[in-house]
């Protein structure tokens, strides 16, 4: 018989998000939509590929208006 350590490690972890955490993931979530419209999330998808096939890294630079909006943390996306 498997040890009990064993059969717990294959199982997964159970996670609750808290209600604080979703909300700035719901956030996030919709900063995330309103930034990367149109072709834009193409664009870096297949600039992303591109790099990567060379190793390289991408950078992305935002220029957020309103203040507001560009106060907040770019982790949030």
């Amino acid at each position: 018989m498997l040890p009990t350590s064993v059969l717990a490690s294959s199982a997964k972890a159970r996670y609750t998000v808290s209600p604080m955490e979703q909300m700035v993931r719901e956030i996030g979530h919709r900063l995330f939509q309103a930034v990367m419209v149109g072709e834009t999330l193409g664009d870096l998808s297949r600039l992303r590929r591109r790099a990567q096939a060379v190793g390289a890294d991408v950078r992305v630079s935002l220029r957020i208006q309103p203040a507001e909006l560009a106060a907040l943390p770019w982790e949030y996306l």
